[in-house]
């Protein structure tokens, strides 16, 4: 009687809850307007609260658990920084537990109901750059409060640069209630943490620590050190990666002997690349002293982890080698090759000759080197009577069918060896955003990793025999690099969408990086949900046997989420995918239904159809995470199975995943709160006009297929001596516009971002092919992005001796609301090409932006070694030729601007006095060009280049502009061609 009377109560105090539908969405709204900018007070160097000042200014703690508050900096201007002091203000009820890792001098005084904190942020100085806020050498400062959930305070924090006070920043401060999530037993999931989070003082290490353990995770990504080993004790499964153990090639401590390092094709060697054969051939005393000693010292001797789990991403490799003379017998081998044929071809022609066979023989060297890693590792693991692994963290894309499309990915082949090791993790995509530029709304975001871990998963299933198939880990999005963002929600959908199609584990890359309580309740909530249903869902049958139908009003994904950063989605498979996906798993006589609703900004009313089930029997439908069980109209806890199959209304939260039980009734008590179908109806009934609005809302945007359409009913035109008409080219396996006169040929590639993919003058080739880039490819300097989808052709206008052809783009990539309209001028009697690019802002939030043009002319190839040479107005002095590095040459008299020089790292700069125009020769070619850049700043010239490029890129960086609301800004370049 009592045990039913403490039911009863507990049935009455979820009651509120349960009956109530979670609408889902963000508890962290990132601003749509960017957040954390310079402002004019701020001389040389800057402090924020990183990520929140530039996401929505305020930080969340939980009650008596601690929270991270990462103090970042960037430099303002190229003046030498001093000493630095970084000054928190906070409410006395907040506590500071610790800082940095000790090193960093803290002083604390009272300030009646508030307490000021100085810290020494001066051992900082060495990371901050101008490139952004240095994230992953910010401050940490651990803090913890026991004020009640729902609190609300702010804190105050500036920096001293010297002498020199800076703008106080406010950042608000609140209170949620205590963290914790269930610990899966079987499913790893946890975080990749940043060295800098974790080299923490005592107390806060240990408290640290503690809390982890409390969200339910029960792995981590993690250096070696006091925290690593408290996670030790708690039997947390830790992975390490060591610097000199990633990319392929980076292999074994420093300094490495010349003997081992990679040989280039000239004889120069690579000096952080190690020759695969010197690894997997064992060769000695280097494998000994620089691998498996400092391995040993880490697994063995300290226990530091329990796996490596390393970053491998080699394309900074690519076609450069090895050399060698290991590489090259070994390569004689592999081929089949004569000593004469070795010969011919060795080293410089090989690639060139034989350049599919040399992509095989690099795939099979480095399946030899990682399964030799492997076998190290493991036999290091067995000397302490433990299971220890190398894992290789690799790009998605190259376990699904499209690997074979990259020959970057084929040098790397993930499949040559995927069978051979026990352990994988494969990152992307990464549907992030970015702070400091307007929020970037893709309807459906988060869908992109469901398609590409799907197709990863079926993929391998499809090659691998079960006893060969790896374990799989994901790499979801958490916060990368210093820029990319995301919701906790979005983060929290990626975890849950690993998980049920079909991953091991996962670890988000990376966290929490300065995130608040507000990411790790995300986390904690997901690892509870892994936890309650991970026998099903690893265990269980996949059939599925449902049927799940929106019944509120449900739009179509945003095109734009199949090119999510990172990604490599199979366009074709998933072009008609919808937000609404479901799975299901059986185990024994309980099916289990997951349903995501990856829409964003609107909740789901849906009918969930079970069919297979005896029509007679009772069944329950149960929502086990949320405590309540869908019933009959007289409320009882049971449906019979003929209704099931008819389906039941169920509901799915904005950007929320719902779990939903079937099983055979019985008789047990439960905490749970039955729905009549009545009830559910209402509630559906009341959202109706809410949700209708919100779909109502949604832009309406086209699709490649959308675009294809309408250009198919472009027809042929002849005017002002030039011929228009639509062609099928084969390789891009789309149409594309070709333009004929007397003096040229031009191809335009409408729906690949308007470029011009060819240019024949006198029947000579002057674009070098590429798959997306050519000639007058707009794009980005600031932010990093190129325009290459779909554009729509608006007109073809004829005028005296031209044809004027006319595309217009409204979604460019990371900047809402900027409107792209491109005329390229093609002449009839000349060899000229005159581009044109408007751009017209039609956004709410002002946009910031330095536009480029991506240019792969064909005089800066490299054929048989040759090279060719652009010239700035006629100065051999700041003439340019290919050296396999990237290059920036700077506009003399231009405003400084660190945030484009430093943008990203160049091997060379240097100084031009005027960037147009230019002129293009090559000694292969019968045809000069010329490029004129009149009319428009141009900050810089970037030449983009690489051993592994076919051709270097030729890119005119302009000043940064901002624009607001119908505002506009041009700019233009002319080419032109004659023979030499």
């Amino acid at each position: 009687m009592q045990t039913r009377s403490m039911l009863a109560t507990l049935i009455l105090a979820v009651t509120a809850m349960a009956v109530e539908f979670d609408p889902g969405g963000f508890s962290v709204t990132i601003s749509p307007t960017p957040l954390g900018k310079p402002t004019a007070a701020e001389r040389d160097v800057a402090i924020r609260a990183f990520p929140h000042a530039f996401m929505d200014d305020r930080v969340v703690l939980s009650q008596h658990q601690p929270g991270l508050l990462l103090l970042a900096f960037t430099r303002l201007s190229e003046a030498k920084l001093g000493t630095l002091t970084a000054h928190l203000e906070l409410p006395r009820t907040v506590e500071v537990l610790g800082v940095g890792d000790g090193r960093l001098a803290v002083q604390r005084t009272e300030l009646g109901d508030r307490v000021h904190v100085a810290i020494d942020a001066t051992p900082t100085v060495g990371s901050i750059t101008a490139k952004g806020y240095n994230a992953f050498g910010a401050l940490p400062v651990v803090l913890r409060t026991a004020a009640a959930p729902g609190t609300a305070a702010a804190a105050t924090y500036w920096l001293t640069h010297g002498q020199e006070d800076g703008p106080r920043r406010s950042l608000a401060l609140g209170v949620m209630p205590r963290i914790e999530g269930l610990r899966p037993r079987r499913f790893e999931t946890g975080v990749h943490f940043t060295g800098n989070c974790i080299r923490l003082s005592s107390p806060a290490v240990e408290e640290w620590a503690r809390f982890y353990a409390e969200t339910g995770a029960n792995a981590a990504m993690i250096e070696p050190g006091a925290f690593s080993q408290y996670l030790r004790q708690m039997k947390i499964l830790r992975y390490h990666q060591p610097g000199w153990l990633v990319n392929g090639h980076m292999i074994g401590t420093t300094p490495r002997p010349e003997s081992v390092l990679m040989v280039q094709a000239d004889g120069s060697t690579l000096p952080n690349g190690v020759c695969p054969a010197v690894i997997y051939q064992r060769e000695e005393p280097y494998v000994s002293e620089h691998l498996v000693a400092p391995l040993r010292k880490i697994l063995v001797e300290d226990r530091d982890t329990d796996h490596f789990l390393c970053n491998w991403e080699p394309f900074m490799f690519d076609f450069k080698g090895c050399f060698c003379g290991r590489c090259r017998a070994e390569f004689a081998r592999y081929a089949s090759f004569t000593e004469e044929q070795m010969a011919a071809v060795w080293p410089g022609q090989v690639i060139a000759r034989h350049r599919d066979l040399w992509i095989e023989f690099r795939a099979w060297q480095g399946a030899r080197l990682i399964q030799t890693l492997e076998a190290i590792v493991s036999t290091l693991g067995r000397e302490i009577g433990r299971e220890a692994h190398f894992a290789p963290e690799v790009h998605i894309k190259s376990i699904t069918p499209l690997w074979t499309t990259s020959d970057s990915l084929r040098q790397y082949a993930t499949m040559a060896y995927a069978g051979t090791i026990p352990l994988l993790n494969a990152w992307g995509p990464y549907p992030w955003q970015t702070v400091m530029m307007p929020y970037h709304y893709v309807r459906g975001y988060n869908l992109s990793t469901h398609c590409l871990t799907r197709d990863s998963v079926d993929y391998l299933r499809a090659e691998l025999p079960a006893e060969r198939r790896p374990r799989l880990l994901g790499f979801p999005h958490g916060l990368q690099g210093n820029l990319w963002t995301t919701e906790p929600e979005s983060m929290a959908m990626d975890i849950l969408t690993y998980y049920v199609n079909g991953y091991d584990g996962q670890l988000v890359y990376a966290f929490p990086k300065g995130y608040d309580a507000r990411y790790w309740k995300a986390l904690a909530d997901a690892n509870t949900a892994i936890a309650t249903f991970e026998d099903m869902v690893l265990d269980g049958d996949t059939q599925r046997r449902h049927q799940i139908e929106p019944l509120t009003p449900y739009p179509r994904p945003s095109p734009r989420f199949l090119d999510a950063p990172c990604g490599g989605i199979d366009k074709e498979r998933w072009a008609e995918a919808s937000m609404l996906q479901s799975w299901e798993f059986t185990l024994g006589r309980r099916r289990l239904v997951a349903v995501a609703n990856y829409w964003q900004r609107g909740e789901c009313f849906a009918r969930l159809s079970v069919p297979g089930l005896d029509a007679a029997a009772p069944y329950r439908l149960s929502e086990p995470l949320a405590r309540r069980v869908f019933g009959s109209d007289d409320g009882a806890p049971a449906l019979a199975g003929a209704a099931l199959e008819r389906g039941a209304v169920v509901h799915v939260g904005a950007q929320r995943m719902a779990f939903f039980l079937v099983e055979p009734a019985d008789d047990a008590p439960r905490a749970e709160v039955v729905l009549r179908p009545a009830e559910v109806e209402a509630a559906r009934q009341s959202r109706q006009a809410a949700i209708a609005a919100a779909a109502a809302a949604e832009p309406t945007e086209r699709s490649l297929a959308d675009y294809a359409k309408a250009f198919a009913r472009v027809g042929r035109v002849e005017a002002a001596g030039v011929v228009s008409e639509r062609v099928a080219d084969p390789d891009l396996k789309r149409d594309v516009l070709r333009l004929t006169a007397p003096a040229q040929a031009v191809t335009i590639d409408v729906l690949g971002g308007g470029r011009v993919r060819s240019w024949r003058v006198g029947g000579v080739e002057l674009v070098s092919p590429d798959k997306e880039g050519g000639l007058a490819l707009d794009g980005f300097w600031q932010p990093a992005a190129l325009v290459t989808g779909p554009m729509e052709l608006l007109r073809q206008d004829p005028a005296e001796g031209r044809l004027s052809v006319v595309l217009q783009r409204s979604d460019l990539p990371g900047l809402p609301g900027l409107e792209l309209t491109k005329t390229l001028d093609i002449e009839a009697a000349a060899a000229t090409i005159r581009v044109r690019s408007h751009l017209r802002h039609r956004g709410e939030t002002a946009v910031e932006f330095s536009h480029r043009y991506h240019n792969l002319p064909a005089f800066l190839e490299r054929p048989q070694g040759q090279l060719g040479r652009a010239t700035f107005a006629g100065d051999p002095a700041g003439a340019y030729s290919r050296a396999g590095r990237r290059h920036m040459a700077i506009v003399a008299g231009g405003a400084p601007d660190v945030l484009l020089t430093k943008a990203f790292d160049m091997a060379q700069t240097s100084t031009v006095k005027t960037a147009t125009p230019v002129d293009f020769e090559a000694p292969w070619l019968s045809v000069r060009a010329r490029v004129d850049l009149a009319g428009t700043p141009v900050h810089s010239v970037v030449f983009w280049d690489s051993q592994a490029m076919p051709c270097a890129t030729f890119e005119p960086i302009h000043p940064r502009v901002t624009l607001a609301t119908g505002q506009e800004w041009s700019t233009g370049m002319t080419w032109t061609a004659t023979p030499r």
